[in-house]
């Protein structure tokens, strides 16, 4: 009874309820990208810009504009149903956390499959530190994976018997299955302060180092209310 979205279970207690929430995020996103657009159209329109300021500007919108396109793209199989009535959104009893939006944790994305290997080094070191080095993983679960290199990284240093990737941002987990499985995603990255025209709009090439091994799967579900049976996993973790 549970659909598949983008590939991906989807099993939440409100199916529909969680799935409406994440397309007016999506939504939400859309707008206030668009709104940038507007913005950064209209500085280009003064008369009085350096020469250096219109090139800055002009990078930056087609930038932000293709990014939309990008992520409209990758968010497309949020929207193969139809969406719920309003009056059914309000009746929901579960809501995702208002400080939860689409690309509110974007740069953890980044961080995850294209800033380079040391900090995702760094975080896999630490679990190798709590364990046996003959400890055996077995079932393990991840709650908020996330973009999933945490538990990629494990599974492909550690042989877990079987790996249960769980998180409810779809965008993390549509780009993460793509990339698992050894496809290279392109997005943008926008420097808060860059130290050069070229470097304030940065086209970044999102892959991981190999395809992900056998028995690593990915569930849209609420890591703060598991829909498992007790005892269903050997191990469990959790990145935040």
């Amino acid at each position: 009874s549970y659909p598949n979205i983008g590939g991906i279970p989807w099993v939440f207690k409100n199916q529909q309820g969680m799935l409406d929430q994440w397309k007016n995020r999506f939504g939400l996103y859309v707008g206030q990208s668009k709104s940038e657009e507007d913005s950064l159209q209209k500085e280009l329109e003064e008369s009085s810009l350096l020469e250096s300021t219109k090139s800055r500007l002009k990078k930056r919108l087609n930038a932000k504009t293709d990014q939309r396109g990008r992520v409209e793209k990758l968010m497309s199989p949020l929207f193969s149903g139809q969406p719920a009535k309003k009056e059914a959104l309000e009746a929901l009893q579960s809501k995702l956390p208002s400080g939860q939006t689409l690309m509110g944790y974007y740069s953890n994305f980044l961080r995850d499959w294209c800033w380079g290997n040391e900090e995702n080094q760094l975080s896999l070191e630490l679990i190798k530190e709590m364990l046996d080095p003959k400890t055996d993983l077995g079932m393990v679960l991840t709650l908020g994976a996330g973009a999933c290199r945490l538990p990629y990284d494990i599974h492909q240093n550690l042989k877990p018997k079987l790996t249960l990737a769980v998180d409810i941002n779809p965008f993390f987990f549509f780009a993460a299955s793509k990339i698992l499985r050894g496809k290279s995603l392109e997005f943008y990255e926008f420097p808060l302060s860059p130290k050069s025209l070229a470097s304030s709009a940065v086209l970044q090439k999102c892959e991981a180092p190999a395809p992900v091994s056998e028995g690593f799967y990915q569930l849209f579900a609420d890591g703060l209310n598991p829909p498992f049976k007790k005892q269903s996993f050997d191990t469990v973790i959790s990145p935040w």
